[in-house]
């Protein structure tokens, strides 16, 4: 279950983990979830919910290298000190 939604389109089972790729309307590529149980599998065709930590995303642009998915927090420096 999930706040997102889509429909298995393809399996990778590797054995001691496997890749569930999902197709949602209005996405161009499937997401790939990684599910570290194989027996947990659902079937291809199957609608499935699914969501995920805003840390655990990978991006990759179309020439297969990561993109970076956050910013780096900015420090700034006191602009001055309150004297009360």
């Amino acid at each position: 279950s999930g706040i997102l939604s889509g429909t298995v389109v393809h399996l990778e089972n590797l054995g001691s983990e496997a890749f569930v790729h999902i197709g949602s309307e209005g996405m161009n590529a499937p997401v790939v979830v990684r599910v570290n149980d194989p027996s947990l599998l659902p079937a291809i065709g199957a609608s499935v919910g699914y969501g995920f930590a805003p840390d655990a995303v990978r991006a990759f642009d179309a020439g297969g290298r990561r993109v970076a998915t956050s910013i780096a927090s900015r420090i700034e420096r006191p602009r001055g000190v309150a004297v009360v």
